[in-house]
């Protein structure tokens, strides 16, 4: 399998698997009552943890403690919740979706959205520093 399509199938799994992460915290702390917004801040902590070392390891195969690699990661993650938590209030508290819905049009979206800014900005200036030195 030619390399570039190794990073996207590796990026696939490991971004269903945060995917699946988060719709069954979503739909679990909205089953416990939890508002939307507090029921998306919350699992989207959860899964962007599982997220980050999913990636750093396996998609992008990068040390895990990296002061660059956090901050860039940690700024696109508080993108990614304000953005998801918009997605949430206006999916289920004003348009009525059922919670496994708007949880999953959010993964989906987030999975868009993650891919590019990792591939370009998190990880990626650090992948074209090492392959130049080598």
């Amino acid at each position: 399998m030619p390399r570039r399509y190794r990073k996207s199938t590796r990026f696939a799994l490991v971004s269903t698997g945060t995917a699946m992460s988060y719709v069954a915290m979503y739909v679990i702390f909205t089953s416990l009552k939890l508002p939307a917004l507090w029921a998306n801040v919350l699992a989207f902590l959860f899964a962007g943890i599982l997220q980050y070392i999913g990636h750093v390891i396996i998609t992008f195969e990068r040390q895990v403690l990296s002061r660059s690699q956090i901050e860039k990661f940690m700024a696109m993650a508080a993108i990614g919740c304000i953005v998801s938590s918009a997605l949430a209030v206006v999916l289920s508290a004003s348009m009525g979706f059922p919670a496994w819905m708007t949880a999953s049009i959010i993964a989906f979206y987030m999975a868009a959205q993650n891919y590019t800014i990792m591939s370009l900005w998190a990880f990626g200036a650090y992948r074209a520093k090492l392959d130049a030195t080598h």
